[in-house]
């Protein structure tokens, strides 16, 4: 990432607007025209000539102006670590079209060294030498790019590469700059002009115009990043071996630690006393150690000071440089530079072979300790950690067994991670509040459409439902009807028919037999026996064979009439012979059973129709009944109301058939009115019923087979039988098989560090002492031309050109200093475009460097650690370009932060501060809101400094001075330079506090620092005798400015004196604004208390920070799983003796077993043989803090969390055996006496 130039100009203006705007209307400066006696002029010809060393004689005008760039300048010096002096000439004007702001900056910045006379009044002194830099302005070259598009910064390249710079060579820069801006040329004649703020001089494209002016002010030199370079390159990520280092990490660094080797890159944060800086430093030594150079980089020197003296207590101290961005420094380097080459170096003592065994056996250690601990430490497939599931999973197993769902339930056909979790927990949660109402999930309201659920509200739904029901049940009901009467009317008359043809042959019959028993009893026995051809020779002859005959004849003609009708309507089986005269006994015997056959058929007369009514259809009915249109009017009537039910959507499913017989037809119709009339009974049923199948039916298959299955087993409790399961199925997916933590691993681990700890000092200063000798060596051979410049050293202006010269010398800078400590814009300028990549790069107060700065000084490392406070709200203060693609980590543990900061005080058990820590001094000065100043304010720090006396070590301690107003700063600035020109009582003390780093500050230049004293001035107070409280005090109320506030909380390491006006109601009303976020108030009421030692109201505000301040645990023991211990414990033990801590401090074990009465020996209970609960642990840690706890008198057992997981009962009576040993048996109590 790159600033682009809209940051740039955003930066400028919130940073540094005397970039932007230079004109002594708007910013602290020196105007020269403003000098009198013309030394403006004389001023200006010298700096244009060259190095110059003049006087400055000012006016009562000038000199409040003059002090305040030099106050601030020296301020900037102090804390940044950079020159901030400069004389700008010539300048640029112009107006901002969106916000209308005056732009009056200078093209170039030429540095100069400012500093008083030696007495009161005396001359300023002003001098440029070689050492000083001439600096382009890029943020006015970012506010051209912005407007025109154009970049400059080639034009300003070429110019300062260029070894003259007198006033024809500007001339021709300043032409060159107009050219590429389409502006008139500027003329200089090196002669500064008076400039009016609000009359600027236009020119026709409103692009501005150049001024001939010279401002000396003050120009801090920091840009967010660097203008005009490429992206800088990433550096590979090489993996870290280990994390050994000087100090014994606690799990939270040893998380970051580790995040850091794999991720390569991460951000740290936390408040003051967590150790951000600890850790900087244990992974720098680290880093060191295995060869690899490291570059540390902050905004504030004070923190640079910090690493500085953090690596020379490790016997480190001549690896390390402090690089700040002035000259001195930079030829002080290459001083050390060319000194290193020149001298061999003694060889450092050490047994480097046994040192690399120790580190090996320690990486082992690490290996397989780290294994057992992320094993079940990790976080299951259902996003929670291994020991607090199974601390779930026994909570639930108590209530519901895993079996009542495994029974009904495949597990492959389930995902099992939080989402489903979540989204199955809600299911079963919601169905189970919705069937508690209904009951049942077969209700007749089932078979509705799922429309009336999923489209319709609840009562258009119910109104249309019982609308539809209500018409088509009455349809229904009378085609219903009307079915039962024709099928009936049918059978009637099928029976009537069928009795008329019964009667037909029955009389056909009678008719036949009738004749035949006249014939008999006429002709006798003849009528039976005579032949047929004599009774046609006899006819011829006799009358009577005749009459025979003619009554055969006749009889036969009945027969065959009978035979005709029979097969015209053959409703059963019979055959009809032929027969002839001669063969009447035959026929007679044959109608005997032809009617023996008729009877029987009517015998059956019932059956028969029953059952063709039974097959009754338009194909199978009777077509002499006339009922042909009746059936097909029946078998439409009901294709027609199936039709009307299914068009009206009321059901899910819809109504059809395939029968063919009205009678079937008629079951199915009434099926189909059945089927109405329940829907019409559960109707009242409905508001309970659509809850139900509206969720139901939104339901996917995997659900509803989970709800089916709690129906069929009915679990008093849904929930726990669900969790149950699921726990279970989350455990056995995510379970490995790996051994527990070895106690005598750990205890070796812990050895093997300290073993390393007093060896690498030695190991890492032969280690480097063989790297410089090398690459003096490789510079020597490879590039000569470098190595002569080195150590012959070429003029003041080659050297303060240390970036060019720098990468020229290979890797000697590196080797003789591979911990560079220095300001983020150097680092920049030194390594963004060299090949250097370090081992490590660490960016302390990281939240003030731009993220542009923060990606570029990322890339010029493998790994990089960026640490941050924590902000006043307890958020984290990473950009927001820079979130989700650097992983952030709060660092929580507490290492004694400094007993003044509030936030000790709401600790479990805090060290508050001593009466000779603190000192409170009630001014009641009165605030001059113009000046922004409090005169007796000023005057009680003058004195409080007096007091200071030498420590034990006859040296001074340093002393930091914060004042809330930029103006006191500069009355207390204005007051001890006084003193020192003076020479007046206490000068000597003064002197010495500032050869110790006395620092002046207001708010904005605290982060970062540390005092051993710390004199706050609250300047604030009522702005007259007895007059109301400034209305100034309320910028304090800003979040940016509680931001600072935290870090001067946390500045002090040994004392805090204050310096206040403020009434004391203020400081009593500031306790209930606590609360809203606003510290001061409250900080000072805590101050005055411990300086009164008023221990009531000290403890009355420990609690308040304590309520206000402390938060849950980020990574707390599993609760959970240690409930479900003590319950199974419980039987086994005593009343009284088990303990369950729900807050933990650190140290604290969370659950305890007290001794057995009369007995000494206490247990602590470790789940999985660790103490941290965070992602990764530090063992060293987990072994010292073991140390403690045993030291204490306990006796430590581990919970194996797989084994409780699989049978608790078993674990707790193994556990029990070993716990309950030293307790007596406990008293036998009767079955009354338990009751």
């Amino acid at each position: 990432m790159q600033a682009s130039a809209q940051e740039m100009i955003q930066y400028a203006w919130s940073e540094s607007s005397t970039h932007l705007n230079t004109h002594p209307d708007f910013e602290v400066a020196l105007d020269f025209v403003s000098l009198p006696d013309k030394q403006g002029e004389s001023l200006l010809q010298q700096l244009i000539q060259g190095d110059f060393r003049s006087i400055i004689a000012t006016g009562v005008d000038q000199e409040p102006g003059l002090r305040q760039v030099y106050f601030e300048s020296r301020a900037w010096e102090r804390s940044r670590g950079g020159a901030a002096v400069g004389i700008g000439y010539p300048f640029f004007q112009d107006e901002e079209a969106e916000s209308g702001r005056v732009v009056f900056a200078p093209l170039l910045i030429w540095e100069v060294h400012l500093e008083p006379g030696n007495q009161y009044n005396s001359p300023w002194r002003l001098s440029r030498t070689p050492t000083h830099r001439l600096r382009p302005n890029v943020y006015l070259i970012s506010y051209w790019k912005n407007k025109t598009g154009k970049d400059l910064a080639p034009v300003f390249d070429r110019f300062l590469n260029q070894q003259s710079f007198g006033l024809k060579h500007l001339q021709q820069f300043c032409q060159n700059v107009a050219t590429e801006l389409e502006l008139p040329s500027p003329a200089l004649k090196g002669l500064p002009i008076m400039t009016d703020s609000h009359a600027f001089v236009r020119t026709e494209r409103g692009n501005g115009a150049f001024v001939e002016a010279a401002i000396l002010s003050c120009f801090p030199h920091q840009p967010p990043c660097t203008i005009g370079l490429p992206q800088a390159t990433p550096a590979h990520r090489e993996g870290m071996s280990d994390t050994f280092g000087p100090y014994t990490l606690d799990p939270f660094q040893a998380t970051v630690a580790e995040q850091l080797q794999q991720k390569g890159c991460s951000w740290a944060d936390g408040h003051s006393g967590t150790g951000k800086s600890a850790l900087g430093v244990h992974l720098l030594v680290n880093q060191l150690a295995h060869g690899k150079p490291c570059l540390v980089v902050s905004p504030r020197t004070g923190t640079l000071k910090e690493y500085e003296m953090a690596i020379d207590q490790q016997g480190l101290s001549r690896l390390a440089f402090l690089l700040r961005d002035t000259a001195a420094d930079k030829m002080l380097m290459l001083d050390i530079l060319r000194a290193s080459a020149s001298n061999r170096g003694a060889q450092q003592p050490g047994d480097h072979r046994r040192l690399k065994q120790i580190m090996n056996k320690g990486q082992r250690l690490h290996a397989k300790l780290t294994e057992s601990y992320r094993a079940y430490r990790a976080v299951t497939v259902a996003g929670q950690p291994w020991a607090q599931t199974v601390g779930q999973y026994l909570e639930s197993a108590q209530t519901e067994g895993k079996e009542l769902l495994g029974t009904q339930l495949n597990a492959q056909d389930y995902t099992f991670n939080s989402e489903a979790y979540d989204a199955l927990s809600e299911v079963v949660e919601r169905c189970y509040q919705l069937f508690k109402k209904t009951h049942t999930i077969r209700s007749p309201l089932g078979k509705l459409s799922p429309g009336l659920f999923l489209r319709m509200e609840e009562e258009d739904a119910r109104m249309f439902a019982e609308t539809q029901v209500r018409q088509l049940l009455d349809k229904a009901t009378r085609l219903q009807l009307w079915f039962i009467n024709r099928i009936d009317a049918y059978a009637d008359q099928l029976s009537a028919h069928y009795e008329q043809y019964y009667q037909k042959f029955a009389r056909q019959l009678i008719e036949l037999k009738d004749t035949m028993a006249e014939q008999e009893s006429e002709h006798g026995k003849e009528f039976w026996s005579a032949g047929a051809g004599s009774l046609r020779l006899r006819q011829v002859f006799s009358d009577r064979a005749k009459a025979l005959r003619a009554a055969r004849k006749e009889i036969l003609e009945g027969y065959r009439k009978l035979k005709v009708d029979f097969q015209r309507q053959p409703y059963f089986d019979a055959e009809f012979p032929s027969w002839d005269e001669a063969e009447m006994p035959g026929l007679n015997q044959w109608l005997k059973a032809f009617e023996s056959r008729l009877q029987q058929w009517r015998m059956n007369l019932r059956e028969q129709v029953q059952d063709e009514v039974t097959r009754l259809s338009r194909k199978s009915v009777n077509p002499r009944l006339g009922f042909d249109n009746q059936v097909e009017e029946l078998e439409k009537s009901l294709d027609r109301l199936l039709d009307d039910i299914n068009e009206t959507g009321l059901y899910h499913l819809p109504l059809s058939h395939n029968t063919l017989t009205l009678p079937k037809r008629q079951r199915f119709l009434d099926e189909v009115v059945e089927q109405l009339e329940e829907t019409k009974r559960a109707l009242p049923e409905f508001g309970n019923f659509y809850a139900w199948q509206r969720n139901w039916l939104q339901l996917d298959e995997h659900a509803r087979r989970m709800v089916k299955g709690l129906l069929r087993v009915k679990p008093d409790n849904w929930m726990a039988a669900f969790r149950t399961w699921f726990l279970d199925n989350v455990l056995s997916q995510s379970y490995e098989a790996v051994l527990p933590p070895d106690l005598d691993a750990l205890e070796e681990y812990a050895k093997v560090t300290e073993s390393l700890k007093e060896n690498l000092p030695a190991h890492i200063l032969q280690l480097w002492q063989s790297r410089k000798e090398q690459a003096v060596q490789d510079l020597r051979r490879r590039r000569k031309i470098a190595y002569k410049w080195l150590m012959q050293g070429g003029t003041v202006e080659e050297q303060i050109q240390f970036a060019r010269h720098l990468r020229t010398l290979g890797d000697v800078p590196v080797a003789t200093s591979p911990a560079l400590l220095t300001v983020p814009h150097l680092a920049d300028e030194l390594f963004s475009e060299s090949k250097q990549r370090f081992g490590l790069v660490i960016i302390e107060e990281a939240h003030l460097v731009p993220a542009a700065m923060l990606e570029r000084l990322s890339a010029m490392g493998h790994r990089t650690l960026m640490l941050s406070p924590r902000g006043w709200d307890d958020q984290s203060l990473q950009p927001q370009e820079l979130q989700g693609e650097v992983p952030a980590f709060q660092l929580r543990h507490m290492h004694g932060t400094s007993t003044l900061h509030f936030r000790n005080a709401a600790q479990p058990a805090p060290v508050l501060p001593t009466k000779e820590q603190v000192a409170f001094e009630q001014v009641d000065g009165i605030y001059d809101e113009a000046l922004e100043q409090n005169d007796a304010e000023a005057r009680s720090v003058l004195a409080m400094l007096a007091k200071i006396e030498r420590t034990p070590q006859r040296t001074y301690p340093s002393v930091g001075i914060v004042c809330l107003t930029t103006g006191q700063r500069l009355l207390l600035a204005d007051y001890l330079l006084g003193i020192k020109q003076r020479r007046s009582t206490g000068v000597e003390t003064i002197q010495q506090l500032d050869r110790n780093g006395l620092t002046l500050m207001d708010l904005s230049e605290v982060e970062g620092q540390k005092f051993d004293i710390l004199i706050v001035s609250a300047t604030f107070g009522p702005v007259g005798p007895n007059g109301p409280v400034t209305g100034h005090v309320h910028r304090l109320d800003q979040p940016g400015v509680q931001q600072q506030l935290e870090a001067l909380m946390s500045a002090a390491r040994q004392k805090a004196w204050v310096v206040n006006s403020l009434p004391v109601d203020w400081l009593e009303e500031g306790e209930k604004l606590f609360e809203a976020g606003q510290r001061l108030p409250v900080y000072f009421a805590f101050l005055k208390a411990c300086a009164n030692n008023d221990v009531s109201k000290i403890e009355q505000l420990s609690a308040r920070f304590a309520g206000q301040l402390q938060q849950p645990p980020a990574f707390p023991p599993p609760y959970n799983l240690l409930r479900q211990v003590q319950h199974y414990l419980k039987p086994y033990l005593s009343p009284g003796r088990l303990h369950l801590a729900e807050r933990t401090p650190d140290g604290q074990i969370a659950l305890t077993i007290d001794p057995a009465p009369g007995f000494s020996r206490r247990f602590g209970l470790l789940v999985d043989g660790f103490k941290a609960h965070t992602p990764y642990t530090s063992f060293a840690w987990e072994a010292q803090q073991r140390q403690c706890w045993q030291g204490q008198g306990y006796e430590l057992h581990q919970i194996w969390s797989p084994e409780w997981w699989r049978n608790p009962e078993l674990q707790a009576r193994k556990l029990a055996s070993i716990l309950i040993q030293e307790e007596p048996p406990l008293p036998f109590l009767t079955a009354e006496e338990e009751e």
